[in-house]
């Protein structure tokens, strides 16, 4: 881990001269690394940490044995080994804003009896937060390493969401999704979950997961397992190039377990945390709810006795696709959180490990996606670029979907802005003005003929 050139980072590729001051930072003695702390304090305006924390410069500058409680991104890891007196270990590195431009982030080695009471890093980008973690010293190098007083919470890094959602949080009662020792997370309040929330914004790491492992190997055979490489994907983790899973959507049957690249169409987050998604690929499946277009309603457009609404709004007309294109996915946490924090309509997504079945009555097909029985903080929803062999063939359908719509209509006589190139709130708003104004107009004429 020390060693930047087993992990096939490209710290010391790019920060060649910064790696090295870091050598001869940490030789320096406390006073040094304090002095040298107090003047990045002063050149670098950061974020504080909450009250009881230190930045981890303060941290590797407190002098040996000293017992220090940190919060910190992770920026490199290895798997899980198990070492020659049977203890299980972990080591991994942290960055905050006190050590973005040091060099590589501070070491921690952690140790533990059992294998289930290491910290659950998965990838790079998860949140660490340490409790009483031991200054240390290892050929040279200071570094953070665990004790018995030592606790610990990861938060999974693509579950953490963006400054923009993160009301509920800190002025709610919302509790950040986390793993580690039993009670811990009890202790955190709306300051340690804003801080948590805002240095992983700020230190930007975008690690997509589909670019990183989703999970630690087991114990068994730890030791002998290969440490993933940063940018390569995980190819038991890309659906459509390798997983045998993966299907297009109309391909999918009932209780047939799918892997699905789509597109969001609508998200609707539900009161109790879920998430029901309405995606597409583009291919029809007659199992699924049919969605008919605006041209086969358009003599049904009022409702009977109620020409001008007064028993409510009319439905808003759905944007498209139309058919046996949208397949409903409804998500509970962990893969909820991550849908109504980072999925917008929109995106192009892969879902996996989608249980597709039929409603009641065989009416409909639909989809869900539960935690994963062996993993439960493993997230299955993932953003996908546009460049992804599944994303590029989804837009030539897209794309040839819209056009032969957009023919039909005009051979029907109506006018091309009736196909929407996006989805259409101004071309809504609009005509929701224009009932409501009619609406208004009426209820004035029905009101002067009372009189």
């Amino acid at each position: 881990m020390s060693h930047a050139s087993e992990r096939g980072l490209n710290f010391r590729g790019q920060r060649v001269s910064l790696a090295a001051s870091l050598r001869v930072f940490t030789t320096r003695t406390p006073d040094d690394l304090n002095s040298h702390a107090a003047h990045y304090h002063a050149s670098m305006p950061q974020t504080a940490p909450p009250p009881g924390f230190v930045d981890l410069a303060t941290a590797q500058g407190a002098g040996k044995n000293s017992l220090v409680t940190v919060i910190g991104v992770v920026v490199d890891y290895l798997p899980p080994k198990q070492s020659y007196g049977g203890d299980f270990q972990v080591t991994f590195r942290l960055q905050d804003q006190s050590m973005r431009y040091s060099g590589e982030g501070l070491k921690v080695r952690f140790f533990k009896k059992r294998f289930e009471d290491l910290p659950p890093i998965k990838a790079i980008g998860d949140v660490v937060l340490l409790r009483n973690a031991k200054v240390s010293e290892f050929q040279g190098e200071l570094l953070l390493v665990s004790g018995y007083q030592t606790a610990h919470l990861v938060f999974s890094g693509p579950i953490v969401p963006s400054p923009a959602f993160k009301l509920d949080y800190v002025g709610g009662n919302g509790k950040l999704p986390c793993q580690g020792t039993d009670g811990l997370r009890n202790t955190l309040g709306p300051v340690e979950q804003d801080y948590i929330i805002t240095l992983k914004s700020e230190l930007n790491i975008q690690i997509k997961a589909v670019d990183v492992p989703s999970t630690l190997p087991a114990a068994t055979g730890a030791r002998d397992a290969q440490p993933a490489q940063p940018g390569v994907a995980n190819r038991a983790a890309v659906p459509g190039a390798y997983s045998y899973k993966f299907r297009l959507v109309k391909d999918l049957q009932n209780f047939v377990f799918s892997d699905v690249c789509v597109e969001v169409v609508k998200k609707f987050p539900n009161f109790n945390g879920n998430c029901e998604l309405y995606v597409t690929d583009y291919t029809p499946n007659e199992q699924m709810f049919y969605y008919a277009p605006p041209e086969e309603k358009k003599n049904n457009l009022v409702r009977d006795g109620d020409q001008f609404g007064y028993n409510g709004p009319p439905k808003r007309d759905w944007p498209g696709p139309y058919g046996y294109l949208i397949l409903k996915v409804n998500l509970v946490d962990p893969h909820a959180f991550f849908a109504n924090h980072q999925i917008s309509e929109g995106d192009m997504i892969a879902l996996e490990n989608v249980k597709v079945k039929l409603m009641p009555n065989n009416s409909r097909l639909e989809g869900d996606m539960w935690p994963d029985q062996h993993n439960p903080s493993k997230v299955q929803v993932r953003k996908l670029d546009h460049r992804r062999k599944q994303i590029m063939e989804l837009l030539l359908r897209k794309n040839e979907y819209w056009a032969e719509r957009k023919a039909m209509l005009a051979k029907l006589g109506q006018a091309a802005e009736d196909v929407p190139k996006e989805p259409g709130k101004k071309a809504r708003r609009r005509k929701r003005k224009l009932e409501e104004r009619q609406k208004a107009e009426a209820q004035h004429a029905a009101a002067v003929r009372y009189l």
